[in-house]
This record gives structure tokens, C-alpha cells and sequence, in this order.
């Protein structure tokens, strides 16, 4: 009788048990789905106010990409809206179910990439634990079948953590061909969502680092050729609507709402400033532009780029002339970026869901998003801080420093960190595999002692922050 080795068997139960992780994550998700189908209250309303279903009903009508025949815009990357389009011409335009179908489904791919990531970093159970996290984190399901804002975000994490994974097999292969589908991956992910432009320098900078003189060469010059390559047809069709190579034009909304003289302690507060002179009406107006040729924040056309132009040299101006505010408000703005997760609190606020959502059911899952997000900040930079760093777990961390960078320089906000919860959930599942080293290492040294206390001080650091301004005041009266 043939008898299987324990490695075999120890494969089939890595499989099995992602399998049923997949599975029950897939099943939140298809809940939240139901949720959404039975309580929100004007599907029309609220995906029709996202810049991406009207971009998307442009490309399907064949008006190009933008508000209208002869509005062409440059306002976000267009990949959202092209996958969005591809839905409505399979299911309808007015699909609403469809568009949370597939949203859902993109975000259980996301899992089993988070546990590829884990495994490679690591290994099968860390990257099982990883996947875990993914599965049942609140904001994350919520946001995969979310119909507002949330188009972009969405397939941003799946093709991110996938860069990350072609990244995982090149750093252990260091195949020519790995390299490659790692530059294309990191090419479409831009074409998501501009917050991760600036990852592609860290990356070059890693490849230079770690690979001797030659090999890095070769290396930087694959991924940055494949990666330009996989962005130049957007870049290209903004050249010649422009005039300029642009990646995208909210980009500098973003630099001047986060660096002028009216930006509030919480950056992304300031658009909410009324008054004829408030940033939005400046914003509107700047450089000439035609304040009445915009929808909601951005516009098309000739306008959009006078006030993409004026914006920059406004905001690099303010920053040159106010260096220490910058810095300031840029640690601040940091805080809002690793801030606490109410964007499901707030689109209750905002009247997203009807008054059938059960009222117990919304206090549960808040306060059950503010300890998720909590505990996996926690152990993810206990992990960050104990874990015998590979070459490839220190690549795994770039995209935490290039989106804070971003956050410092730009806009912070609280949903921007969602990209990168995959690599809190990595270093998190690590922190509880192996906690009796982490214990052990505090126990033998003072150094490490201190070390564990840093992360517990991060977390108070941002809760005070937000204690202070009041935001906590605001999240437990809406409870109440």
C-alpha cells in the first residue's frame, strides 16, 4: 500500500486550509454583497457621483476617456474605468450587482497573492496566516463591494500584491522572464491609481542595492523598460492631448489641497472648506481656468492642465517658502495616512446605506474594523521590527516607505493604507508564528524590550492625534 510522505501530506493540508480560507473569505464578501443589495439606498445615486462609472460610460459609448464627446480627461489612470466598462458592456450598465460581483471577486484573488507573498517571504504558514487577515478584514470586504469612490481601490491592491509576488519570484530565480511579468505587473498597477507612482524609484534603487554592478544594470534597465512600456500608451495619449507627458492631473489636486495656506490638521479636510475663497473655488479658477468646466473636483480639456500646472507651481512655492509648516503638517499628514479606518462609519453618515441597515449590526462591524485595523498595526510592525530581514522582505517594505513618502509630500489619508495591509498582514501572521522568539528576544535584551514598546507607541501616538482633534468624540456620538 502506497503511504504519502510527510511532505506530501504537509502540502495537502497548506492546500486544503487555503482552500477554506478562500472559501469563507469568498463568502464575506458575497454577504457583503447581499448587504449592499438589500440596504443601499440609491445604487444610481452613489455610483454615478464615482468620476469612474462616468469615465467608463464614456469609453462605452465611444466618446474616449473622459466626461463627454470632446471632454477628454487625465484626471485618474484609466484601468479602473476600462474594467469597469468591460463589466457593463458584459452585464448592463445599470448592473449594480455585476459591478459588486466583480469587485468581490478581484478581492478574493487578493488572498491567495497575499498568501504567495507570505510563502515567499517566509513561508506556508505565515503566508496562510497572511491570508487569513486578507480574508476576514472588515475594510477590505467592505471596500470590494463598495460602489462610491472605491472602483479604483480595489484592483490597486490585487495588482500590487501581484507586482510583489512577480517581485518574490525574480528576488529567488533572479529570471530574466520573472523580472519582466514583475515590471508589467508593476506597469498595470500604476494605471490603477497614481498614490503608487513613486514605488518604481524605491524598487530601481533595491535592484541597484542588492545585485552586483552589471546584473543591476541589466535589471534596472528590464523593469524600468517594461514598466514604461506597459504606461506609455496612457502617457503618450495624454502628450497629444496635452501637450505634456502627464500622469495624472488629480495628482496636483492632491499637492495643493495638501500644501497651501487654509490645509486643516487632517489634510484630506481641507476640500470640506466653503466660502468663495476655500481651496475647491481656487482650485477651480487656477491658472485661468473656467471655474464653471469641472465635475466635482476635476475637469477636461485645455482647463484641466491650467489648473494641473498652476496647482504644482502654487504648492512648490508654498513648500519652498514654508519649509518648516511643510515638514510639520507633512508628519501630520503621515498620521493620517497610518490614521484609524472610518470610511464605513462615515459613508453610514453620509446616508450611503438606508435605514433597513440593522442599527446593532453597524456598531459591532465599526468597532470591529477600528480593533482589526489595531491588532494588525500592531503585530505587522512587531513583525517589521523582529523578523531576519531576506533581501525580498526588505522589497516587501518599499511600497510602506514610498506611500508614506507620499503621503508626507502630498495628501494623506486613512484609505491609502489599505494597499499595503497585505504586507502588515505578512509580517502580522509572522509576529504570531513566532512569538516565542519575539518573547524570548525581549526577555534577553533591554534593546529588544524597548523595541517591542515602539509599536504599542505608534498606535497611542495616532490615537492621541485623533483624540485631540476630535475625532473619536465624532465616531462614538454617531455609535451612540
Amino acid at each position: 500500500m502506497f503511504i504519502p510522505n510527510h511532505g506530501l501530506r504537509l502540502k495537502r493540508s497548506w492546500i486544503f486550509f487555503l482552500c477554506l480560507i478562500v472559501i469563507l473569505g469568498l463568502a464575506l464578501r458575497l454577504a457583503s454583497v447581499y448587504l449592499g443589495y438589500s440596504t443601499v439606498q440609491d445604487p444610481e445615486r452613489y455610483e454615478g457621483q464615482s468620476g469612474y462609472a462616468i469615465w467608463a460610460r464614456n469609453l462605452l459609448h465611444g466618446y474616449g476617456y473622459g466626461y463627454g464627446l470632446n471632454q477628454p480627461t487625465a484626471a485618474m489612470p484609466p484601468l479602473p474605468a476600462i474594467l469597469l466598462a468591460a463589466v457593463y458592456y458584459l452585464f448592463g450598465e445599470h448592473n449594480y450587482i455585476a459591478v459588486w460581483l466583480y469587485k468581490a471577486l478581484l478581492g478574493t484573488i487578493t488572498i491567495v497573492l497575499t498568501y504567495l507573498v507570505g510563502k515567499k517571504a517566509f513561508n506556508e504558514k505565515v503566508g496562510l496566516g497572511a491570508a487569513s487577515i486578507v480574508a476576514f478584514y472588515p475594510e477590505l470586504i467592505i471596500v470590494d463591494t463598495h460602489l462610491q469612490v472605491h472602483l479604483n481601490e480595489t484592483p490597486l491592491v490585487f495588482f500590487f500584491i501581484l507586482t510583489l509576488y512577480f517581485f518574490g519570484r525574480f528576488v529567488r530565480t533572479t529570471s530574466v522572464f520573472d523580472l519582466i511579468w514583475a515590471g508589467l505587473s508593476l506597469g498595470i498597477a500604476m494605471l490603477t491609481h497614481p498614490s503608487i507612482w513613486a514605488f518604481p524609484i524605491f524598487a530601481i534603487i533595491f535592484l541597484l542595492i542588492v545585485y552586483l554592478r552589471k546584473q543591476a544594470m541589466m535589471f534596472t534597465a528590464i523593469v524600468t523598460g517594461v514598466t514604461l512600456l506597459t504606461v506609455s500608451p496612457w502617457l503618450i495619449r495624454n502628450y497629444l492631448i496635452y501637450g505634456h507627458l502627464i500622469s495624472s492631473t488629480s495628482a496636483a489636486y492632491v499637492l495643493f489641497m495638501g500644501n497651501n495656506p487654509q490645509t486643516q490638521p487632517h489634510a484630506y479636510d481641507t476640500e470640506k472648506i466653503t466660502g468663495p475663497s476655500s481651496p475647491l473655488k481656487i482650485w477651480a479658477s487656477m491658472g485661468g481656468a473656467n471655474p464653471k468646466l469641472i465635475h466635482g473636483n476635476y475637469g477636461w480639456g485645455e482647463d484641466e492642465y491650467k489648473r494641473y500646472e498652476a496647482a504644482n507651481k502654487y504648492a512648490l512655492n508654498f513648500i519652498i517658502s514654508q519649509p518648516v509648516l511643510f515638514v510639520q503638517r507633512g508628519f501630520g499628514k503621515v498620521l493620517d495616512f497610518w490614521g484609524s479606518e472610518r470610511l464605513f462609519v462615515a459613508w453610514y453618515k453620509d446616508g450611503y446605506y438606508s435605514q433597513n441597515f440593522p442599527r446593532g449590526f453597524f456598531v459591532i462591524l465599526a468597532l470591529a474594523i477600528m480593533v482589526s485595523y489595531s491588532l494588525v498595526l500592531l503585530l505587522g510592525l512587531e513583525g517589521i521590527i523582529f523578523a531576519q530581514k531576506s533581501p525580498y522582505q526588505y522589497l516587501i517594505l518599499l511600497p510602506i516607505l514610498s506611500l508614506s513618502l507620499s503621503s508626507f509630500i502630498g495628501q494623506g489619508h486613512p484609505k491609502y493604507h489599505l494597499t499595503v495591509v497585505p504586507v502588515l498582514a505578512v509580517f502580522a501572521s509572522w509576529s504570531v508564528v513566532n512569538r516565542s522568539f519575539i518573547m524570548q528576544s525581549i526577555k534577553s535584551s533591554k534593546r529588544y524590550f524597548l523595541l517591542s514598546l515602539t509599536p504599542i507607541f505608534c498606535l497611542l501616538f495616532i490615537w492621541g492625534r485623533e483624540v485631540i482633534l476630535g475625532d473619536f468624540n465624532k465616531f462614538f456620538i454617531l455609535l451612540k
